[in-house]
């Protein structure tokens, strides 16, 4: 595993790949980011092409147990937000290997 790639960072790729400045990069992850945000605070889903989707989850109140004290409590609802990866990309990080077509 590599280091975080954090927002300054991913800025600064941007701006060298793409060949413009810094600040222009960072203004450009930002409004990105902000979008994602917005969409996300509606519970629209954010389709992002071959990386995956990030979906809004609802889950449910539920009753559990206490394992050190057997005591039952009440869990609330909880909005969450859930990532799933395209199959291309599970495909490349799950490669498969050593079956013939049809196996497996």
């Amino acid at each position: 595993m590599g280091t975080t790639l954090t927002m300054n960072g991913l800025s600064t790729r941007l701006a060298a790949s793409m060949g413009m400045s810094k600040g222009l990069a960072k203004d450009v992850v930002s409004c990105l980011f902000e979008q994602v945000e917005q969409a996300v605070k509606n519970e629209t889903p954010v389709a992002m092409g071959s990386l995956g989707t990030l979906k809004v989850v609802r889950r449910k109140a539920r009753t559990c147990r206490n394992p050190q004290t057997g005591e039952q409590m009440q869990v609330p609802e909880k909005v969450t937000v859930r990532f799933k990866p395209s199959s291309a990309l599970s495909r490349e990080l799950n490669p498969v290997t050593g079956l013939n077509p049809g196996q497996g």
